[in-house]
């Protein structure tokens, strides 16, 4: 009799860190189909939450909107406190980069209001005493494998439009020449490996790159990051690019997600909404055998 409790018992044990399937072959939806959600529902379906347990271990995925994210009455950070609260977790993960462990916020709308979301999840995990855990592709991971499939000028375009021209403050102090070099040499070919020659250092290059793609002579004052192609829905080389970075770091997000639920149990993430409706078909199947549902 002591032996047949002893087995049940242990049958009726939660999983161990043995028991969560293998990472699947990772699948992302196709951004063009999240654009086409978006175009009929907006931004209204975020924060989404995605809340799903596999014997002992539980993944919370919060997606939410970027758009008024330094608001702090913004009802997303209600979301956010809500299920951090409720799960307790062991572990966060942020989008776009390590978070420094010193950078401390003394108040919660500080943190909102200086980094939004990434501020708050920063807030939240000190006030637990639990690692904040930089969940996304890093650059250097990124850009090579982008640089292996497209056209030089082509990704040089795409990451100048996206990643640099759009932080550069075209005061009238502001060193363009001197910026954009710096830009090219210390991030793109120093952090991110990727092989420029001396004419991609010079912004008249870049000039040229922007007068074949838009018919027109770039103008800093006045530049509109929407006539670039959207990788949301354009069919062009950029489009392509664009979507093509997403699935990379997509493809890296699950697998950080992953790799923590099998050492940590309990996971709790922010990202962008379009992140996780990506992600969804591959986080199916890693809780496929579980009865948890999403919220």
């Amino acid at each position: 009799m002591l032996v047949f409790i002893a087995v049940l018992t242990a049958c009726n044990q939660p999983p161990s860190n043995d028991d969560l399937p293998p990472l699947p072959k990772i699948e992302t939806t196709d951004y063009r189909e999240i654009y086409k959600q978006f175009k009929s529902t907006g931004t209204k379906i975020f924060p989404m939450v995605y809340d799903k347990s596999f014997g002992s271990k539980r993944l919370v995925f919060i997606g939410i909107s970027h758009s008024n994210d330094n608001d702090t009455l913004n009802i997303m950070y209600d979301t956010i406190l809500k299920y951090f609260s409720m799960l307790k977790p062991n572990v966060a993960l942020n989008e776009g980069g390590q978070i420094p462990d010193t950078l401390v916020y003394p108040t919660r709308n500080k943190a909102i209001v200086e980094q939004a979301g990434i501020g708050y999840l920063k807030y939240l995990a000190d006030s637990r005493g639990i690692k904040l855990v930089n969940g996304d592709c890093a650059d250097s991971i990124e850009i090579p494998a982008l640089a292996k499939k497209y056209d030089k000028d082509a990704l040089l375009y795409f990451l100048v439009t996206q990643r640099f021209i759009p932080q550069f403050n075209a005061g009238p102090k502001a060193d363009l020449d001197k910026e954009y070099r710096k830009f090219i040499a210390d991030y793109l070919i120093k952090r991110c490996h990727l092989a420029l020659s001396n004419r991609d250092m010079q912004w008249q290059h870049f000039k040229i790159l922007y007068r074949k793609n838009n018919n027109e002579e770039i103008d800093l004052g006045h530049f509109e990051l929407s006539k670039t192609e959207n990788y949301f829905y354009d069919e062009g080389v950029l489009g392509q690019i664009g979507r093509s970075s997403l699935h990379i770091r997509d493809s890296v997000i699950v697998t950080n997600i992953y790799n923590s639920l099998k050492l940590q149990g309990r996971v709790f993430i922010v990202f962008g909404g379009a992140h996780l409706l990506s992600l969804k078909p591959t986080l199916d199947k890693i809780f496929e055998k579980s009865n948890s549902k999403t919220h």
